[in-house]
């Protein structure tokens, strides 16, 4: 595993060189760019649309469906854009701020960098006002949890949501086989104004960093580490996420194809009804590679090829002159600042995204004010800190 997968040993050696604790290993294609929108193309077929390119496309596209009633029913019922209070990455602010700036703390030349206190910052949200400013964001937004989202995208009879902002279509609709999720397809990185185009990226193959620890009471420390190696066998991995063999999945017969085109190496069988205590569903060590998730075969139109396909239309616009921060260690003084600091300063930065795109706040007169609130809150001391996290990592 250490030599197969790369930065897995990176992601659990201290600065000092040691090794405290071994991990779950899950390099998931779809989740390192999981930042994603979603739209509904039924609406695009009737109207005679195309998926949106850039910025200015994309507000033509949401301005259609909110003026030309797409789902027919006389209505201006219509809700041209929705996300939710973040989860993972059903944020309004995130895929929609890509156009302008990276929309998380990254890398350049060595020196950490956080994108929210900077003027791409400031233009990115002046577009987002626009949008909201024109009726075409809904307003719950940033306060609705994942089963109000959802009944966005199930309105019952008749469809009311055109573009969702989520990692997954299933966030927001259903998508078993008739679902109205199915008939959401993926918008692509739009090019901002700028000619700015990325995704964002997150290679973190290390799931769970300390997924396996062996204490100082452990009678048999040498038995113990061969069961956790054992955990990484391509079977036993499949055994403890999926389920049993040829129950929950089986080996794959000569001539399945799995994600990436090729020979499959295994398949998840269909289930007729929900199961419970069949396997450990991602709890322990456990090794699922790229190729791992790649060679299974999975029916056309599921989540996962779906995701896989809706990734690959993503991969182009990975960062070329930044990076993502990789993981870190940090010291025990530097975690206890952290545990302030960080929520102290993200906190607002998410109230202020919210306030600024609603209007609550005037982005032009309010911006240096909330600048200097950023300052006073230690948003330097926070840089600061993953810096010398990130030297004592690579530097040393």
């Amino acid at each position: 595993m250490l030599n197969d997968v790369p930065g897995v040993k990176d992601a659990i050696t201290t600065p000092d060189g040691d090794i405290y604790s071994l991990p779950q290993v899950n390099d998931c294609y779809h989740c390192s760019m999981s930042e994603k929108m979603w739209v509904y193309k039924p609406w695009l077929d009737k109207l005679g649309l195309k998926i949106p390119t850039t910025t200015d496309e994309f507000t033509a596209m949401l301005k259609a469906f909110k003026t030309q009633d797409p789902n027919g029913n006389g209505k201006a019922d219509e809700i041209p854009l929705s996300g939710m209070k973040n989860s993972w990455h059903e944020d309004i602010a995130g895929f929609l701020m890509n156009p302008f700036i990276y929309s998380d703390m990254f890398v350049k030349d060595g020196k950490i960098q956080v994108p929210y206190n900077t003027p791409e910052w400031q233009e990115g949200l002046k577009y987002l006002h626009q949008l909201y400013a024109d009726g075409l964001i809904y307003s719950g937004s940033f306060t609705q949890d994942s089963e109000q989202f959802m009944k966005l995208g199930e309105n019952p009879g008749t469809p009311i949501l055109g573009v969702a902002v989520a990692a997954t279509r299933s966030t927001f609709a259903d998508i078993s086989d008739k679902g109205r999720g199915n008939d959401y397809v993926v918008v692509p990185p739009l090019k901002g104004p700028d000619g700015n185009r990325v995704t964002l990226y997150e290679p973190a193959p290390v799931t769970q960093p300390a997924e396996f620890i062996i204490t100082k009471n452990c009678k048999h420390p040498d038995v113990a580490m061969r069961w956790a190696d054992a955990m990484y066998k391509r079977d036993i991995t499949l055994r403890s996420v999926i389920g049993r063999p040829d129950k929950e999945w089986r080996n794959a017969k000569e001539g399945e194809t799995g994600l990436n085109g090729k020979q499959a190496s295994w398949v998840e069988l269909k289930q007729s009804e929900a199961l419970t205590n069949h396997a450990w569903m991602q709890t322990g060590p456990s090794l699922r590679t790229r190729e791992f998730r790649s060679s299974h075969a999975v029916p056309k139109g599921t989540q996962e090829e779906v995701l896989w396909k809706a990734t690959e239309q993503y991969e182009p616009y990975l960062p070329k002159d930044i990076e993502p921060v990789p993981d870190l260690f940090f010291t025990e003084e530097q975690s206890n600042e952290m545990a302030t600091l960080e929520k102290t300063v993200t906190d607002y930065v998410d109230e202020m995204k919210a306030k600024f795109i609603t209007g609550k706040a005037n982005i032009d007169k309010d911006w240096d004010k909330y600048i200097k609130t950023l300052d006073s809150m230690g948003i330097k001391d926070y840089v600061k800190i993953y810096q010398e996290a990130y030297d004592a990592k690579y530097k040393n």
